[in-house]
């Protein structure tokens, strides 16, 4: 029992006082017997969905024959994220609460006071709306603060309900990323004594709230994987066009109470499921590289060389992709009531492509993308062949698809066609009309025999009948 507990504490220090020549008033002035305050605390902060208030979700390590602290981490729990915000769900909040114990024998029970939380950086608490927030916990009687909830087995403690406290960006704030370090976020929490002048004090170590920035995925694809190595000298020789595909993961948000606008946010990922990548980023910069080629330019604005401009070849080209920020890249987070933030559907795709720059191998393309607001990053790989000479398909007996190549003048005949075979012997050519769902003649090796068209152009599908095994070229 803590019987008499303060009374001891005033009549020790009272003592005190007297050998040093005090007085009844320096006596009234005493600070507390270190038994009537706490004397170990964490604190405890997580993105937690399962238990908002923290009196489960957050706990630490106590032994269970004196009931304090063995460790000042937190322990991990299934289902509490770290504690993180993330710039992609802006109203999204961090639960956090304080644990404070004494050692007098009951020590979840400290002496009546105040708690005071205090964050640095970006943010609020979200129950005073600014970065300070305090309360009272007890009276001036002795342990009349409840410092912390044990389970049942009593090997870990809890914070009170009434110690803990939420944590989340400031309304209207902003912040840049781009080429300075992430903003730090700490939590720091101090308890003060009811009793005494000055009064007592306790101070838990701070901790750290991280700043989750949006996790992107980069995707290329090449279109053909297979190109001529040599350097194009007319603008029918194809390229192969690289698209740089973005996604963003998905998140999954609860309010912390039913109804709230306050949320509490945590990756897919983080809650024990697959990522779920959504398309889109937000604007931002898609540099290319390649190790063998030259990039001719993008698909919408030139990137690189033009076929003909071969002095300004490059192996590497940057492209700016979704709509350019008309500010300085800054993270604003928004009221509260108002669910805007980052938009991460500014760029979905963003192609360039790639010509033969003279050396046959196989090209290796990288893409870095950078984002303009938090400069999060993706990356991307894929390759490309570059072959000497033609790139032919195969003939055999029968009647084969292909594709005319984009070497095929618009409007040439049945001739110029078969001047594209070689080693296979051609009786008949067609072409599949989609509009009339039939199939066209454009030639036949029988002299006389009636077609249906007259000419084919680049890059269309057609059939080639005939017998033999020979190639038809595409490039």
């Amino acid at each position: 029992m803590k019987l008499g507990k303060r009374f001891l504490a005033l009549a020790t220090a009272g003592a005190a006082a007297l050998l040093l020549g005090g007085s009844f008033g320096v006596l009234r002035q005493a600070t507390p017997a270190l038994a009537l305050n706490p004397s170990q605390g964490v604190i405890l902060c997580g993105n937690t969905t399962s238990d908002p208030a923290g009196l489960l979700a957050l706990n630490a390590s106590v032994n269970p024959g004196t009931g304090l602290l063995t460790s000042q981490t937190q322990n991990p729990v299934a289902g509490v994220a770290p504690a993180t915000l993330s710039v992609q769900t802006p109203l999204g909040v961090v639960v956090c609460g304080v644990v404070m114990l004494d050692n007098d024998g009951l020590p979840n029970t400290i002496h009546g006071g105040s708690f005071t939380a205090t964050v640095t950086g970006p943010v609020v608490i979200t129950e005073s709306n600014t970065n300070r927030y305090s309360w009272n916990c007890g009276s001036t009687a002795d342990d009349s603060c409840n410092g912390g909830n044990y389970n049942a087995a009593a090997t870990l403690v809890s914070p009170a309900p009434g110690n803990t406290f939420h944590v989340a960006f400031a309304p209207g704030v902003s912040f840049g990323l781009i080429g300075t370090a992430t903003p730090l976020v700490t939590v720091s929490v101090t308890w003060t004594s009811s009793v005494g002048f000055p009064p007592a004090t306790f101070t838990v170590s701070a901790v750290n709230i991280g700043i989750a920035l949006p996790v992107y995925q980069l995707f290329l694809t090449p279109n053909p994987g297979t190109i001529p190595a040599n350097l194009p000298t007319t603008t029918n020789q194809p390229g192969s066009v690289i698209t740089a595909a973005l996604y963003h993961a998905g998140t999954t948000c609860i309010p912390v109470i039913t109804g709230s606008a306050t949320l509490v946010c945590g990756s897919v990922g983080v809650f024990g499921g697959a990522f779920v990548l959504v398309p889109g980023a937000e604007s931002g910069v898609v540099t290319f590289t390649t190790s063998l080629g030259i990039f001719s330019g993008s698909v919408s604005t030139p990137s690189g060389p033009t076929v003909f401009g071969v002095t300004g070849a490059n192996q590497t080209v940057s492209v700016h992709c979704g709509n350019i920020p008309a500010q300085a890249p800054t993270i604003l987070i928004p009221t509260i009531g108002l669910n805007v933030g980052l938009t991460l559907t500014s760029c979905t795709t963003v192609s360039v492509t790639l010509i033969g720059g003279g050396a046959a191998g196989t090209a290796t393309i990288v893409a870095f993308f950078v984002g303009d607001f938090t400069g999060a990053t993706a990356q991307g790989e894929t390759t490309v062949n570059l072959t000497p000479g033609p790139i032919t398909a195969p003939l055999t007996t029968g009647c084969n698809e292909v594709i005319t190549p984009a070497l095929l003048a618009a409007g040439s005949n049945g001739s110029a066609v078969i001047a594209l075979v070689s080693g296979f012997n051609v009786t008949s050519i067609w072409v599949f009309n989609n509009a009339t769902h039939t199939f066209q003649a454009l030639y036949f090796s029988t002299a006389g025999a009636p077609t249906d068209i007259s000419s084919v152009g680049p890059n269309t599908s057609i059939f080639i009948c005939g017998t033999g095994a020979g190639t038809f070229r595409l490039a």
